[in-house]
């Protein structure tokens, strides 16, 4: 879907999340989707919302999906989100797909890709010139959600969960969009505009280059 769309919530409890099938299967893009309704299901049947044990139940219903649909076997995405409530927000991800914050006019990263070449850059394995510099394959995904068996301690989560303040920004994208963006082209069109100019604006930009298929939400609190 090509399309921007706006929409007001009054709501403390609330969720919000980007799932992005992984090229690697062609049915990704299903389970992707799959994903996304099993998490808003699992968040509107309680009223209190676990990131890490949802987003493992999640892993659970793939499996048994994998079970019964040779299709969608070994299809995968990654999965990134913000849950909000009473002026928090827990940021929640595994694999590529991206939370930032923007605040005071700075763009602030609040997750973390999932890959081999990220994992190297913090253990001190390679330096920050060499992790620039590697080569796609160290670029590959660690984490994501996949439809099928997946052992808990390969199944990587990542939460953090901040305070929130008036006229905080949150965006949640997939690669789509940081790759054919960095983060200080980003943070330029941020600072340029007002939300509704700004999205679209991003929109536009992001698919002049359109090197993948994206996805984004931007959250604004007023």
């Amino acid at each position: 879907m090509s399309t921007v769309s706006k929409k007001i919530i009054k709501d403390n409890f609330s969720i919000f999340a980007v799932a992005d099938g992984i090229s690697s299967h062609k049915n990704s893009h299903i389970i992707s989707c799959k994903v996304l309704e099993f998490l808003y299901e699992i968040f509107n049947s309680s009223n209190h919302f676990f990131p890490v044990k949802s987003i493992k139940k999640i892993q659970d219903r793939l499996e048994n999906i994998s079970l019964h649909s040779k299709e969608l076997k070994g299809s995968a995405t990654t999965l990134a989100g913000v849950y909000f409530t009473d002026e928090k927000a827990t940021i929640f991800h595994t694999g590529d797909s991206r939370v930032y914050l923007f605040r005071d006019q700075k763009l602030i990263p609040l997750t973390t890709d999932h890959t081999q070449a990220q994992r190297m850059l913090k253990s001190g394995e390679i330096s920050r010139d060499e992790f620039e510099s590697c080569s796609d394959l160290y670029k590959m995904l660690e984490g994501y959600l996949v439809c099928g068996e997946l052992e808990d301690e390969d199944l990587i989560i990542d939460t953090t969960k901040i305070d929130v303040k008036e006229d905080d920004l949150f965006f949640i994208c997939s690669d789509g969009v940081t790759e054919s963006i960095d983060d200080n082209e980003l943070e330029t069109i941020f600072k340029s505009s007002k939300l509704e100019i700004f999205v679209n604006t991003l929109f536009n930009e992001v698919r002049k280059k359109e090197i993948d298929n994206f996805s984004f939400i931007a959250i604004k609190f007023i």
